[in-house]
């Protein structure tokens, strides 16, 4: 098994972003960051390592915010970093979100960015993402777990996740904890102004508040079987992509699932590991006359643990998720960073 690159914004969603950019008559293209595949080749935890248990209640309280440091190009040689913060929030049981820019090395460009359009496919329904988001019924937020299905009708795809809080009260903004998942994605040391933002973040001075709370993803969980893709088509017909894989020496399983052709590998010893979607093997679909490729997932339980290098960080906690007090702190630290 190894380690790949297939970076979400969160576990919750599963929804990428994409980029639009305006100011300065710059035609500059957006792409975000990702860290380097690994070359080792790990095996999945049978128990994940838990994180202190240092919450007073743990529940998720909306609104919360995930912050990510996203790296855009503006041709061969100029690469600069923003970070945007995806804010969740809870009207009645659905889950809204939205994701904004807080900081860009270049003031010359505004950035605004969107959710990519994708889908999930399983063997009796596909959902597609409305403006690149998915609709999602919060079904449970109790004991350390939220449910999110993806429609209320019964049975629905479901993802179960698992997590810690970890209360940040005057610990400051400069602490691993908060740190590690930022700098998690970063793969170019060589970068300055990586470096240069790196830096920057880790030389904060200031402090959360009491009351500042965070939150750490442990596992997620699919109910059932399912097939995530995008929207790009390939030029290849289904038939080509079994050949293909075929004679990688895969084990291919073809079937029909929600009345489109799929198929996907299903040996065990060709599962990548995906950053925030866990280990998942390659799959396609014929939806509309046309190739879509994609990632498939037998139901497995994903560790979060598999996202870091270091299983002690992992241990002495790492913040994936900030309630309204964390996230106001972390905002106005982040709005105030210096412009190289």
């Amino acid at each position: 098994m190894n380690k790949k690159s297939f970076k979400h914004l969160s576990l919750i969603s599963v929804a990428s972003i994409t980029l639009t950019a305006c100011g300065g008559g710059s035609d500059s293209n957006g792409s975000q960051t990702s860290a380097l595949p690994d070359t080792n080749t790990p095996t999945v935890p049978s128990n994940p390592t838990q994180p202190p248990h240092t919450a007073q209640k743990n529940i998720l309280t909306f609104p919360v915010s995930q912050f990510e440091i996203i790296s855009i190009s503006l041709g061969p040689a100029a690469i600069i970093h923003s970070v945007a913060e995806n804010t969740k929030t809870q009207i009645n049981d659905v889950l809204s979100e939205s994701i904004q820019s807080r900081y860009t090395q270049n003031n010359q460009y505004n950035f605004s960015w969107n959710f990519q359009k994708e889908n999930i496919l399983t063997k009796d329904k596909l959902y597609t993402s409305k403006d690149g988001v998915f609709t999602q019924y919060i079904l449970q937020n109790t004991d350390s777990k939220i449910i999110l299905a993806y429609d209320n009708s019964t049975p629905s795809l479901t993802n179960t996740i698992t997590f810690k809080n970890i209360d940040l009260s005057n610990e400051k903004l400069s602490s691993a904890r908060v740190t590690t998942d930022l700098f998690n994605r970063m793969i170019d040391n060589s970068d300055t102004n990586l470096n240069t933002i790196k830096n920057a973040i880790s030389e904060l001075p200031t402090t959360f508040e009491p009351g500042a709370i965070c939150h750490q993803y442990l596992t997620q969980q699919f109910n059932q079987p399912n097939i995530i893709f995008g929207n790009f088509s390939s030029t290849q017909t289904i038939e080509q992509w079994v050949t293909d894989e075929t004679a990688k020496g895969n084990t291919v399983k073809q079937d029909t699932w929600a009345n489109f052709k799929v198929a996907y590998v299903t040996n065990d010893s060709h599962l990548n590991h995906h950053r925030d979607l866990g280990y998942r093997t390659d799959a396609a679909i014929t939806m509309d006359g046309q190739l879509y490729t994609g990632l498939y997932d037998a139901g497995k339980l994903q560790e979060a643990i598999e996202n870091y290098d270091s299983s002690n960080q992992f241990s002495n906690g790492i913040c994936n998720l900030y309630n309204k007090s964390a996230a106001n702190t972390l905002r106005t630290a982040i709005e105030k960073l210096p412009t190289p």
